[in-house]
C-alpha cells in the first residue's frame, strides 16, 4: 500500500501556504514521482522539505 498520494497532497498544501511558497525545497524519495507526475507504488517513510530563512 503507497502512501504518496497523501504526502503529495501535503507538500501541496505546504507550497501554497504564503507564508513558506517560494521557501520550500522538497528533496528525498519522493521527488523523482512529483517531477515525472507518476505515482509511486512503495510507503514512503518520511517527507523531506528544507526551508529557506530570510
Amino acid at each position: 500500500m503507497s502512501n504518496y498520494s497523501k504526502i503529495k497532497e501535503i507538500i501541496l498544501k505546504l507550497n501554497s501556504n504564503e507564508l513558506l511558497k517560494g521557501k520550500l525545497y522538497i528533496v528525498g524519495g519522493t521527488v523523482p514521482y512529483i517531477i515525472s507526475n507518476t505515482i509511486s507504488n512503495r510507503e514512503h517513510s518520511d517527507i523531506d522539505i528544507i526551508v529557506e530563512e530570510n
